[in-house]
């Protein structure tokens, strides 16, 4: 007859949720800002979000 294996050690356990707050959080923003970015946005918004550059002035007489 086997043992089952012993459990994590409590030692171990908080590590590895902070693991996976530190990998998964980042991970689920990027996927949702990707889907938001190419499923909601069509090319005309997108034109919006591009970097502008200054409008030329005529000097002040």
């Amino acid at each position: 007859m086997r043992l089952p294996p012993p459990p994590l050690s409590a030692s171990r356990q908080p590590i590895s949720r902070m693991a996976e707050l530190t990998l998964g959080i980042p991970a689920i923003l990027a996927a949702y800002a990707f889907i938001i970015w190419t499923r909601g946005f069509g090319e005309d918004d997108r034109v919006l979000f591009r970097k502008q550059g200054k409008p030329e002035t005529e000097p002040a007489d």
